[in-house]
């Protein structure tokens, strides 16, 4: 079996550290057949996507250090000529050295004629799409040819470009044209959902610690202090998702900064799996009360309906804000020494609310996902209503 990242997987996590690297890196051993392959393609657009992050940020944090100056009135020297390239080079070197540790290899630039990818652009043949943009997708699939024809081992090709490559676990039909025997490719869209596919069923249920850390909150490290802690880190990764979540905004408007998790409560302990000698997998899901602020354009106010309606008191900036309190249900997948009693990393799996639910499993959740989500909760609201006589409060109503 072999399997092939393209450069989505690196972008949801350029560190290689986070919950589904681990578990992949960590769990590997339990499919002794599957080989790892990065085509040079994907090498050098993970490694230019790092470099394009990095630039984005550092310009980030020179208009946060100038605030900060203008506030306090003691301007300081900035720090504008940050030099990209060295940490850019120790990135490229750093992902070739983590995919040599599991045994991964790299492939090479596929030998194609210019002539065929300029009649595949031109007949609109994915992974081109109508603009004729996907050159280097088109180089990918290539690449994964060529190792087909190397063998008849099944190829999983790792991608969250399902415009472009197919919709999960099927390829598009101009792909599969090119393939003799359909059977030996598949698309995943999620390193997460490859681990679901391959490793996550090969590990051992560790079923007294699993227990012991529900009801104790207790075991194999301190659940209770990472419960007081870590969750608003972890949300404060999202704010953009937590708008959709708390008060139903389009996708792309408004954010939602969390301040304080008022409340966890029903927490349940999922699963607890042994990955190495080490380390574990600890799945669990918690319902968080969280104060957040609620944040967005005034103009957007113009366009929306959902926004309009919580403009209404809101202060009238250019940017509008209110003060909410939310019911988030939150599921997360850690990664726990427990030898040190310590977590080693940590991921948000799922964000889910009445209005809205985000899988990350498929790195980031489809807006139709979303629009049918919120059409169940609908049903789940009016089937509360039907079955209570009063009418209680609700944390979870923007401006609770």
């Amino acid at each position: 079996m072999k399997i092939v990242f393209d450069a989505t997987v690196f972008r949801a996590d350029y560190s290689m550290q986070g919950a589904a690297w681990r578990t992949f890196t960590d769990g590997l051993h339990v499919v002794p057949s599957a080989e790892l392959y990065v085509p040079e393609v994907v090498l050098d657009e993970a490694v230019n996507g790092f470099r394009e992050n990095l630039k984005e940020a550092w310009a980030d944090l020179a208009t946060a250090e100038k605030e900060v100056d203008r506030l306090l009135g003691m301007p300081r020297p900035q720090a504008d000529d940050r030099d990209l390239e060295l940490p850019t080079k120790e990135y490229r070197e750093r992902l070739m050295r983590r995919v040599r540790e599991i045994g991964g290899r790299f492939l090479p630039y596929p030998a194609v004629e210019h002539r065929k990818l300029v009649q595949r652009d031109l007949a609109r043949r994915k992974p081109f799409n109508e603009k004729g943009a996907g050159y280097r997708d088109a180089l990918i699939w290539e690449t994964l040819r060529e190792l087909l024809a190397k063998g008849v081992e099944r190829v999983i090709l790792v991608s969250a470009n399902t415009k472009d490559f197919g919709d999960a676990p099927l390829l598009h039909d101009d792909l599969l044209k090119d393939i003799e025997d359909r059977r030996l490719i598949s698309l995943v869209k999620s390193l997460a959902a490859l681990n679901e596919e391959l490793i996550v069923p090969n590990l051992k249920m560790l079923e007294e610690v699993r227990e012991r850390l529900e009801s104790s909150r207790a075991g194999i490290f301190d659940l209770a202090t990472w419960l007081e802690t870590a969750p608003i880190h972890l949300l404060r990764k999202h704010t953009e998702d937590l708008a959709q979540l708390v008060a139903g905004f389009p996708r792309g408007v408004g954010v939602a900064l969390p301040s304080e998790i008022l409340e966890a409560q029903g927490l349940r302990v999922l699963r607890v799996l042994d990955l190495t000698e080490h380390e574990v997998l600890v799945r669990m899901e918690v319902r968080l009360y969280v104060k957040m602020v609620l944040q967005w354009r005034a103009e957007e106010a113009i366009n929306h309906p959902e926004v309009r309606k919580l403009s209404e008191g809101a202060i009238d900036y250019a940017v509008a804000r209110r003060d909410i309190a939310a019911e988030i249900r939150m599921g997360v997948d850690l990664v726990v020494n427990h030898e040190r009693g310590e977590v080693v990393s940590e991921e948000v799996s799922t964000l889910e609310s009445d209005h809205a639910r985000f899988d990350y499993g498929g790195w980031h959740a489809e807006p139709q996902e979303a629009e049918i989500w919120a059409i169940k909760a609908a049903l789940r609201r009016a089937e509360r209503d039907r079955s209570t006589t009063t009418e209680e409060p609700t944390r979870n109503q923007p401006g609770a």
